[in-house]
């Protein structure tokens, strides 16, 4: 068991609580928790990432702001990206790229459950990005463009491509 301790308005209260693995709550020295305490699905029976295949459509794009309003584009770009999968996907290593260059993800922490989504931004500072919390990455390439351009995710050989979504002007941004 584990102390939780809170002061508020002049109280403090000291609570035990238990990290248990597969309750659906990372807690504690818990990297991941999805629910259950299956092996092979991303999070081990020991809340511990584990490195599982990716399959084409795992990771999908779902938004995209190349042309942000609120600040400058090189501190606001940023994309959103989904887990369609069952299974925990830890996003270290893969790429994101445009069509000319990518950047690699090196957070050894960075991962998305089943069902839940990520910000890859390009400034990773809620202050200077336009308000976007919590981003997956902080990238100084690529450059989305505002002419025809692609955002892509690929595996970390560089090569295999997850998810790729080409865009024009006429798409509003």
């Amino acid at each position: 068991k584990k102390i939780v301790s809170s002061e508020a308005q002049g109280f403090r209260c000291v609570l035990p609580f238990e990290e248990i693995c597969g309750d659906g709550v990372v807690r504690g020295d818990e990297e991941c928790d999805d629910g259950n305490n299956t092996n092979g699905d991303g999070c081990t029976k020991s809340c511990v990432l584990e490195t599982v295949a990716i399959l084409e459509g795992d990771l999908v794009f779902t938004e995209a702001m190349p042309d942000p309003g609120q600040t400058g584009d090189f501190s606001g770009e940023w994309v959103e990206v989904l887990n369609t999968s069952n299974k925990t996907i830890k996003l270290t290593g893969l790429q994101f790229g445009d069509a000319d260059s990518t950047s690699t993800i090196t957070d050894p922490t960075a991962h998305l459950g089943p069902g839940e989504y990520g910000v890859l931004a390009r400034n990773d500072d809620p202050a200077s990005n336009g308000g976007i919390f919590g981003a997956l990455l902080d990238w100084g390439t690529p450059t989305l463009n505002q002419a025809n351009d692609s955002i892509r995710l690929l595996r970390a050989d560089g090569l295999t491509v997850l998810d790729l979504v080409a865009y024009t002007p006429s798409f509003g941004f």
